[in-house]
Order: C-alpha cells, then sequence, then structure tokens
C-alpha cells in the first residue's frame, strides 16, 4: 500500500501538468456539452471552472461568453469576449457577437468597427455584411448599408433575409418601389414568413393600395393567427376600401389580441368611426369607442366626439 501511494506521487512529480489541463479540459468538454443544450447557467459554471485553472482559456472565455449573451448578461458577456480577443485576435466569431452586444446598447459606432474586424478575417461570408449593412443604415449610412446588402446578395442570392433586410434600408431612403420588390423577392425564397407580406402590405398601404394591402395582411395572418399590428392594419386598408363590416372585425380581432400594441387607442378610434359609418342610426357604440380611445390618450378621438356624438 506504501509503495502504491508512492508511486502515484512519483508520476505526479513526473508530469506536474497533466492532471491540471485534463481538468480545466474536462471542465470546458462538459461546458460545450450544456451550451449545446441550451443550458447556459451550467455552461457558464463549468466554463468559470475551466478559467479558474487555466486563466489563459481562450475557447473558454468566448464559450461563457456566448452563455452569458444568451442569459441576457450582456456585461459579463461583453468582459469575456475582449478576453477571448484579447487571447485569440483572429477569431471572427468573437468580434461578430462583441458586435451584435455593441448594437444592443447602441453603441453602432463600435459595433461598425467590431464587424469590420469580423469580415476582414472572413471576407466571404454574407450573414456578416448582412449585420453590418443593417448597423449602417442606423448610423445614417444607408448607401452604404445598401451596398453590404448587395454583397450579401451576391455571396448568397437564395437567403431571404437578404432582401428583407435591404428592403428594410430602402424603405427607409424612401424607395418604396424598390423595397417592394426586394420584399417580392425574399416572399418567392421564402413564402411562410409572416412579416415579409406584413411589411409589404404597409409599404402597400403607404402607397393608397389599399387592396394589394388587405392580401398582404391576409396573408401575414395566415401565417400568424396572432398577428395584432396585421389586423389593425387590415381594418384600416377595409376602411379606406369601405368595408366598414369588415374593418370593424379586424380592428375587434386586434383589440382582443391585446399583445402591448401602441395602436390600440387607435384602434377603438377606427373601429368607432368604422361603426358609425356602418350605421350613422346607432351611434351608442361608435361613440363608445371613441370615448375608450380618448380615455387611452388619443386626443383626436374628443375631435370625432364633437362630431358625431353630441
Amino acid at each position: 500500500m506504501k509503495n502504491s501511494v508512492i508511486i502515484i506521487i512519483f508520476f505526479a512529480y513526473l508530469n506536474p501538468f497533466n492532471s491540471f489541463s485534463q481538468t480545466a479540459e474536462e471542465y470546458y468538454q462538459n461546458g460545450s456539452t450544456q451550451f449545446e443544450s441550451k443550458n447556459y447557467y451550467g455552461a457558464i459554471d463549468d466554463f468559470t471552472n475551466a478559467i479558474s485553472l487555466n486563466p489563459k482559456y481562450k475557447e473558454a472565455y468566448f464559450e461563457r461568453g456566448l452563455s452569458k449573451f444568451n442569459v441576457d448578461d450582456y456585461r459579463g458577456a461583453l468582459l469575456d469576449l475582449n478576453s477571448a480577443i484579447e487571447l485569440n485576435y483572429k477569431n471572427d466569431v468573437a468580434y461578430f457577437t462583441r458586435g451584435l452586444l455593441k448594437k444592443i446598447q447602441h453603441n453602432y459606432n463600435g459595433a461598425l468597427l467590431d464587424l469590420n474586424s469580423a469580415i476582414k478575417l472572413k471576407p466571404n461570408y454574407e450573414y456578416y455584411y448582412q449585420i453590418r449593412g443593417g448597423i449602417k443604415a442606423l448610423l445614417k449610412d444607408c448607401k452604404g448599408g445598401i451596398i453590404d446588402l448587395n454583397i450579401a446578395i451576391k455571396l448568397n442570392p437564395e437567403n431571404f433575409d437578404n432582401y428583407f433586410t435591404r428592403a428594410s434600408i430602402k424603405n427607409i431612403m424612401n424607395d418604396n418601389t424598390g423595397a417592394i420588390k426586394d420584399l417580392t423577392e425574399a416572399i418567392e425564397l421564402n413564402p411562410f414568413y409572416d412579416k415579409s407580406y406584413y411589411f409589404r402590405g404597409t409599404i402597400k398601404e403607404s402607397l393608397n393600395d389599399y387592396r394589394g394591402a388587405v392580401a398582404d395582411f391576409t396573408k401575414a395572418i395566415d401565417y400568424n393567427p396572432n398577428h395584432q399590428e396585421a389586423y389593425y392594419e387590415r381594418g384600416f386598408s377595409k376602411m379606406k376600401l369601405k368595408d366598414f363590416m369588415g374593418a370593424v372585425s379586424d380592428f375587434t380581432r386586434s383589440i382582443e389580441l391585446n399583445q402591448d400594441f401602441d395602436q390600440i387607442p387607435k384602434a377603438y378610434y377606427f373601429r368607432g368611426l368604422s361603426k358609425f359609418l356602418l350605421n350613422q342610426e346607432n351611434k351608442e357604440s361608435a361613440c363608445a369607442d371613441l370615448s375608450r380611445s380618448g380615455e387611452l390618450g388619443y386626443s383626436d378621438a374628443y375631435t370625432a366626439i364633437k362630431g358625431i356624438c353630441n
């Protein structure tokens, strides 16, 4: 027994760092498994143990940063990604993720610098251009944003999200027809994405194409039956088309969904007007809606009350 203990001590003395490295690696591997299982808090614990044993474990800092990002610990994630980049300045995903964090924190200039670094390291990855294009638009460099989205589309013309993002930038630039064209392309590539139909519908509505808008909002609702904004906008377009019964139905559904929608006061307002225009002899329900709209802070409702209800 005494000889066995001596042998164990002897081998530990010959290779004192073997168990240290293996233990840190085991914690790291466990953390990676936890991360893949979306157990981010467990992953953070394992990566922290790995780092405590090996303070220069760049992969552990990186993946702990990703884990913290996924649990909305943005400050902690930023610190870990800083460490990961200091230890490995060639990690494009670390720059990219740090850029996303800075974007969330409205540090758009910092985000742009990180996306520049990510693209320099990986110049043929279309997603980096897509995100950088959006950041440029936030910095009011819409032309630069379009250039980035053009590159993203050239690298991957089958990704509908590239067209959707470019449409968003074109919409900011008041290029409505260009935005509609891009959204149409996005829909052809992915006909099941409700946001593309909704977005295209809002642009058509702004161009007074109410029938086209109704068709798009209907598609958005088909793919997302709880799309509160689509019911509201379809109700507005139906009201413009003098389909007051349909408008009342859509405004009612929008109000019923009540998902902290900031247009609820206007939904009551337009439902009240639609009810009045549908049947001017039955003003009681219409005026109740207008009153509710005013209570919720929509001042135009009181102007309508003066003209309709008094």
